[in-house]
C-alpha cells in the first residue's frame, strides 16, 4: 500500500483508490477483488494509525509512570486500572502538592534569610560593642596604671616631705 497526500490518495497493491472505486461503481461493474482490496487497505491504514496513536499513548503513560515514581505516588491503588483517569489524577495532585511545598519552602527560605541577616547584624553589632569595650577597658587599665604611678609618686613625695618636716621639727626643738 502506498500513501499520498491524504486519506483519498491511498492506493492498494492493485492500484485502486477510493475515488476510483466510486467512479467505477457508477460507470460499470467494479471487480469485487478491488473492493475487498480497498477495504483491506483502509483497515491496514486504520491499524497503522491506531498503532501509532497507541505508541504515543504508551510513551505518555510511561512519562506518567516515571513522574508517579519520582513523586512516590501509587497509581495502582484502588479499584480500576492504573491508567484510569482517577488513578492518573493522583500524579497531578501529587505534583501540585510538591509545587505547593516548594512554594512554602521558598517563602520559609526568604524568612530564614531575613532572620539570619538580622541576627548577623545583631551579632556584628555585639562584636563591635565588645571590641569597643575591650579597647575602653585597655585604655582604662592604662589610665588606672598611670594614676597608680602618680599616686605612688605623690605618696612618696608626701612621705618625703613629712620626714623633712619631722626632721626640721626635731632640729628646732
Amino acid at each position: 500500500m502506498s500513501r499520498g497526500a491524504g486519506p483519498l490518495s491511498w492506493r492498494t497493491s492493485g492500484g485502486f483508490t477510493p475515488e476510483l472505486v466510486r467512479q467505477a461503481h457508477t460507470m460499470f461493474s467494479f471487480p469485487k477483488g478491488g473492493v475487498v482490496d480497498m477495504l483491506d487497505a483502509a483497515d491496514e491504514a486504520h491499524r497503522e494509525a491506531l498503532y501509532a496513536e497507541n505508541d504515543r499513548g504508551g510513551e505518555a503513560r510511561q512519562v506518567v509512570a516515571d513522574v508517579a515514581l519520582i513523586l512516590g505516588t501509587d497509581i495502582d491503588a484502588g479499584p480500576g486500572h492504573r491508567w484510569d483517569a482517577d488513578h492518573m489524577q493522583r500524579v497531578v495532585t501529587s505534583a501540585y502538592a510538591v509545587d505547593d511545598e516548594r512554594n512554602e519552602l521558598a517563602a520559609e527560605k526568604v524568612k530564614l534569610t531575613d532572620l539570619l541577616r538580622a541576627e548577623g547584624e545583631r551579632a556584628n553589632a555585639a562584636i563591635a560593642r565588645e571590641e569597643a569595650s575591650d579597647e575602653a577597658a585597655a585604655e582604662m587599665g592604662d589610665y588606672v596604671r598611670q594614676l597608680e604611678r602618680e599616686r605612688d609618686e605623690l605618696r612618696a613625695a608626701i612621705v618625703s616631705q613629712a620626714r623633712e618636716i619631722a626632721r626640721l621639727k626635731g632640729e628646732s626643738a
